[in-house]
């Protein structure tokens, strides 16, 4: 009897060594599974990110493009600012394009809006030929503005034309042809650290991320990782805010004259290891009535 005791002690033992081996094994495997879904889908992310930002370098070409015809046209016919009206493409403003702007010394007019008048041009600027000018948030709209010039010189002063872009509108624009999920989103900060688009914090959109107050350490721990971002032409990382689910994430920067955009993917942390969760807790059931 005390033989057979001993027996059953050792086996015992031995299924149970075998079995702590086996869940080791399996944590592991699966460790290494999750860090490979995440690695691939921010290889993903990127890809996506590189796809948008060339869609939007490629439309602001064509802004440029057509600022500079309009530039040409009035050189070549010497037009007045009523007559250019006639000059503007109409397809931009379905673009994400919310106006175009036309100044001369004392002159700043709407070409599309008259009614709204033209926002004021920053002198700081003045030695730039084509830029863009940080206009703000929108009080109405919730949305972040700039303004992309056009400023060259003529026999009566500096000529200017400014095509107002909505980057809520222009960001939405490129992002519907993206092969995004409910889960996934895009996201914008620019070189100064404004977050100037956010499809799930509006309420965030022109805070700063250097200029941050005790109302972001409720959400944000620190800002250490956009700081990060804005200093890396790409990235990844996986993140947390506030009480939110936990993100995965890929970035790119984009930079078009005086101003640098960063490009943030991110996905819902359970849309990328669900499946294999569920393939886990099977396993794990599995083994458990096997053994």
């Amino acid at each position: 009897m005390k033989l057979l005791s001993k027996t059953n002690i050792k086996f015992i033992g031995s299924a149970g060594i075998a079995i702590i081996i086996f869940f080791v094994l399996i944590f592991f495997w699966y460790s290494n599974l999750v860090d490979n879904a995440i690695n691939s889908h921010q290889q993903y992310q990127l890809q996506m990110g590189k796809t948008l930002i060339a869609a939007i370098e490629q439309s602001l070409n064509n802004i440029q493009n057509h600022l500079e015809r309009i530039e040409h046209e009035l050189e070549e016919s010497d037009a007045d600012a009523i007559s250019i009206e006639e000059l503007v493409d109409t397809d931009l403003l379905e673009a994400g394009i919310d106006d175009i702007f036309y100044y001369n010394n004392n002159i700043a007019i709407s070409l599309y809006k008259p009614q709204n008048g033209a926002p004021e041009l920053n002198e700081k600027l003045d030695d730039f030929t084509i830029g863009f000018q940080n206009l703000g948030l929108d009080s109405i709209s919730k949305s972040a503005n700039y303004l992309f010039f056009k400023r060259w010189k003529t026999s009566d002063g500096i000529v200017t034309i400014a095509a107002k872009i909505k980057m809520n509108r222009f960001i939405r624009y490129f992002t519907k042809y993206l092969e995004l999920s409910k889960l996934d989103f895009v996201w914008v900060l620019d070189s100064e650290g404004y977050l100037v688009y956010h499809p799930k914090h509006n309420e965030m959109v022109m805070r700063n991320i250097f200029k941050s107050s005790y109302k972001c350490k409720g959400c944000h721990k620190s800002f250490e990782m956009q700081q990060k971002m804005l200093k890396s032409s790409d990235g990844s990382a996986i993140y947390l805010v506030g009480k939110e689910e936990k993100k995965v994430m890929s970035h790119i920067n984009l930079k078009y004259a005086n101003i640098s955009w960063v490009f943030a993917v991110s996905t819902y942390y359970t849309k990328i290891i669900g499946d294999l969760t569920n393939q886990f807790e099977l396993l794990g059931i599995t083994a458990v009535m096997v053994f």
